[in-house]
This record gives structure tokens, C-alpha cells and sequence, in this order.
């Protein structure tokens, strides 16, 4: 379910819409489990801890975010470990002046 996405106020509106437009058949079989995300995650877990609608990144996971640039920064699928280690001096230099502006206020 992608109800994460939905702006805050739509997410409980959504869901219920969701389980409504199944077949009989299918609301059957997936009983279990919007009982379970019902209780869960609408209940148990405030909606706002798990809603990222409008956060700037899409991941809630700083290491996918981390492992998804440096994929785009290698290029290939099976680099030499050259390559590998020129793209990890790249992102250290690239952190050390990231943290050079924070510590100078700019």
C-alpha cells in the first residue's frame, strides 16, 4: 500500500476506500491483513511516525540514500576496485567540504 505517500489528512479515508473497492474474494483472503495494518498502524502507531508525504527525501533510511548516490556516481554495475576507491575519496572530499560550510556557517 502506498498510503504513506497520501497527505496526512487522506491516508484513514484512503485506506477505508481501499478495502471497500475489493471484490468479496479478494477482501476475504486480505481480511487478515487490513486487520492487522488497521490495528497497527492506525491505531498503535501515530500516523505522523510513519507518513512521509512531506519529507524532501523518500527513503526513511539514510544508508538506501547513501547506496543509491554512490551507485549513480559509479556508473557501472561491476566497476574495478580503482574506480570503486576513486569514488569513495571523491565522497570524502565531497563530506569534508560539505562539513567545512556547516562549521563556517555558510
Amino acid at each position: 500500500m502506498g498510503l504513506c505517500l497520501l497527505p496526512l489528512q487522506e491516508v484513514e479515508n484512503q485506506f477505508y476506500n481501499l478495502r471497500a473497492s475489493l471484490d468479496s474474494r479478494l477482501k476475504q483472503e486480505l481480511r487478515q491483513l487490513f486487520l492487522y495494518f488497521q490495528k497497527h498502524w492506525m491505531i498503535d502507531v501515530p500516523l505522523q511516525m510513519w507518513n512521509f508525504q512531506d519529507t524532501p527525501h523518500r527513503t526513511n533510511n539514510i544508508c538506501e540514500a547513501f547506496h543509491s548516490r554512490l551507485n549513480r556516481r559509479i556508473q557501472r554495475s561491476h566497476s574495478n576496485i580503482w574506480s570503486f576507491i576513486n569514488c569513495l575519496i571523491g565522497e570524502e572530499c565531497r563530506f569534508q567540504h560539505l562539513y567545512s560550510q556547516i562549521n563556517a556557517g555558510t
